[in-house]
């Protein structure tokens, strides 16, 4: 059984290239790596999956006490962010470390 947090999502977007062409507030789950950090953009991480990579927003009480490196394999739950000025990103909701 999923919690309704999960239920929220379980029909989102699962792959960078789907939240690339979505509109905005789509729901979507990812998993993959958060490879890096953006210099100068506050809260915002580069992800990537096997389809590529997007940008994520993550604020800092979602890391909650978790330590995250580009070696650990996540799961993302958010939404997309669509933007005129540059590509799609994915605000995030909740992260999970995947075994």
């Amino acid at each position: 059984l999923l919690s309704t947090a999960e239920q929220k999502y379980a029909l989102g977007l699962s792959s960078q290239s789907a939240v690339l062409d979505a509109q905005d507030d789509a729901p979507c789950v990812l998993e993959g790596h958060i490879l890096e950090k953006i210099p100068f953009r506050k809260n915002r991480y580069l992800f990537g999956d096997g389809s590529g990579r997007v940008v994520v927003e993550i604020e800092n009480d979602i890391f909650g006490h978790l330590t995250i490196t580009p070696h650990d394999r996540v799961r993302l739950m958010g939404h997309v962010n669509w933007s005129r000025k540059r590509s799609n990103e994915v605000e995030v909701d909740a992260l999970a470390l995947i075994d």
